[in-house]
C-alpha cells in the first residue's frame, strides 16, 4: 500500500511526494501539470496541484504503486504520460 506522508512544491512546476510503499520510504516528483491532466481540472497554479493531489491521493495510488514497485521508488518524475496512458 502507498502511504502518502508528505508534498511539496520544489520549483519548476514539479511537486516532491514523501511516501511508504508497505512500509518502506519512496520519493519521487510529479509534474503538477500531470496532476491536473489525471483528475481533469483546471491548471491553476502548483500550490492548488499540491492540494487536489493531497485530497485525491487514493485515485492516484492505483496508477503510481506499480510503477513505484518497478523503479523501487525513489527519485524519478511522474509525468501526464505514465499517469494517462
Amino acid at each position: 500500500m502507498l502511504e502518502l506522508e508528505e508534498l511539496h512544491d520544489v520549483g519548476g512546476d514539479r511537486i516532491m511526494v514523501h511516501a511508504r510503499f508497505d512500509g518502506v520510504p519512496v520519493h519521487f516528483h510529479i509534474d503538477a501539470e500531470a496532476v491536473d491532466d489525471f483528475l481533469q481540472i483546471e491548471q491553476l497554479g502548483i500550490a492548488h496541484s499540491i492540494r487536489e493531489l493531497a485530497d485525491n491521493w487514493n485515485r492516484f495510488v492505483p496508477r503510481l504503486e506499480p510503477f513505484i514497485a518497478r523503479r523501487e521508488g525513489h527519485d524519478f518524475l511522474v509525468t501526464t504520460e505514465l499517469l494517462n496512458p
